[in-house]
């Protein structure tokens, strides 16, 4: 599975103290070695259940990344949507969903 990475999702990233930076590349590395299957099965993603939309958050201590699947037919990637804390008044969908 490739590990797909937005613009938000990069600059969130970089502004993460260096202790979170590592947490998240510690996910991306534990993510990169499985297929969805296994991710699901691991109890690793929520899906963010407000959403029409298969938005899905990962919990790492108080950060939250948000991600999606997306299948061309050939590859299943994950993409990485967003990263925040859980504790910053921003925590809110950091996205824009269509209605």
């Amino acid at each position: 599975m490739r590990i797909l990475i937005t613009e938000p999702f990069n600059k969130a990233v970089s502004k993460l103290t260096k202790r979170d930076q590592k947490s998240v590349f510690e996910f991306y590395s534990r993510i990169s070695l499985m297929d969805k299957k296994e991710i699901f099965d691991s109890h690793s993603l929520i899906k963010v259940s407000s959403t029409k939309e298969k938005i899905y958050t990962a919990r790492i201590g108080d950060l939250r990344i948000f991600c999606s699947f997306e299948n061309d037919g050939e590859n299943e990637d994950i993409i990485f949507l967003d990263v925040m804390r859980k504790a910053t008044k921003r925590f809110s969908f950091p996205f824009y969903m269509k209605q």
